[in-house]
């Protein structure tokens, strides 16, 4: 029997290798593949398919998991659930998503992550500053989540998710621990520091939403139906939060005197956020719309097409208000930085 075991041996390798490859080639080419070949695939029928081919024609080839609920309305876990049965292999190499965008939300997440470690306290000896110091853990896990999530996760879902889940309980704890420190005998240097940490943080996780956040949203639309109405919503928040944008940083400004560089650096940044936008909203368009790259865009009037609807942008007379408003804060904000660094 021992002269046979390696015989054995080999036939079960030979067996399992042989496997391998038919497993390797029964994979379906997303891509290239015709309706028959698609509707091999567990979750399409000829109507998907078709909407796969359509997708295809007019957006672009399917190269990651999130094209494919795009493109043939399947949920989230049923495109994780064929995903080793498809060959994802493209010559395509489109714009997935807009380069700046996300290059400036990286930057924002990055410095979220310094500010929160930057702001930790070291005094562990009362209950105010455990907790402090847990809500700006949870803000700095959640920004470490978005980085990741931008950087690294093609499917983004499941990170984006995590990310915004910490980072809100961070804040919230610490908007709860300022109105404590504001009403109880708290120090003052304490409650002016979390009062300091509090708006810096949401002035940093407002930049990364209105950069990243058309892109993300974009993605829970591709698995749902119905999404007009929840777009034209959202789409409206989106660009009015440019208001609140503004709001907040003459706010800080003009009431947070915290001798930080963060300080000038933000209000920089969100005064070009705003004149830019600005523009777009005056020329009519949603900075919802034009914070996507073309390949999302793409995707977004396949999806409109699906539904057989249209997008409908704000009022033309109050979009385009907003639109000054937003550059007048802009410029105001940038005035205001001038005369701090140079009276």
């Amino acid at each position: 029997m021992s002269y046979f075991l390696p015989l054995r041996c080999l036939c079960v390798s030979m067996v399992f290798f042989n496997r391998k490859i038919a497993l390797a080639y029964s994979l379906i080419p997303i891509n290239e593949a015709t309706s028959t070949e698609l509707q091999q695939l567990k979750w399409i029928g000829p109507k998907r398919a078709e909407r796969i081919l359509q997708y295809r024609t007019e957006v672009s080839n399917i190269l990651v998991p999130a094209d494919l609920v795009a493109a043939s309305g399947l949920g989230p876990s049923q495109a994780r659930e064929i995903y080793d049965h498809i060959d994802w292999s493209s010559t395509e190499d489109g714009e997935r998503y807009n380069a700046t965008v996300i290059f400036v939300s990286v930057i924002a997440s990055a410095a979220t992550i310094v500010f929160s470690i930057s702001r930790i306290e070291i005094d562990f000896s009362t209950t105010p500053h455990n907790l402090y110091n847990l809500a700006l853990a949870l803000v700095l896990l959640g920004a470490g989540s978005s980085l990741l999530d931008l950087l690294l996760v093609p499917w983004r879902s499941p990170l984006a998710l995590l990310s915004i889940t910490l980072t809100l309980v961070g804040l919230t704890m610490l908007a709860t621990l300022l109105i404590f420190s504001l009403t109880s005998g708290l120090s003052t240097d304490f409650a002016t520091r979390v009062e300091t940490t509090f708006m810096f943080l949401v002035f940093l996780l407002l930049i990364v939403y209105l950069n990243n956040g058309p892109s993300l949203h974009l993605g829970r639309l591709a698995s749902k139906t119905g999404i007009v109405s929840e777009l034209d919503a959202v789409a409206m928040i989106y660009d009015y939060g440019h208001l609140f944008l503004a709001a907040l940083v003459l706010s800080i400004l003009a009431f947070v005197n915290s001798n930080l560089w963060f300080e000038e650096i933000f209000s920089i940044w969100a005064s070009v956020i705003l004149i830019i936008n600005g523009f777009e909203m005056v020329k009519g368009v949603s900075p919802y719309v034009s914070n996507l790259s073309s390949k999302e865009r793409a995707t977004l009037k396949f999806l409109l097409h699906q539904e057989d609807a249209q997008h409908r942008d704000s009022p033309e007379l109050l979009q385009r208000v907003a639109g000054w408003w937003s550059i007048g804060s802009g410029l105001l904000i940038l005035y205001v930085v001038t005369a701090f660094v140079f009276l």
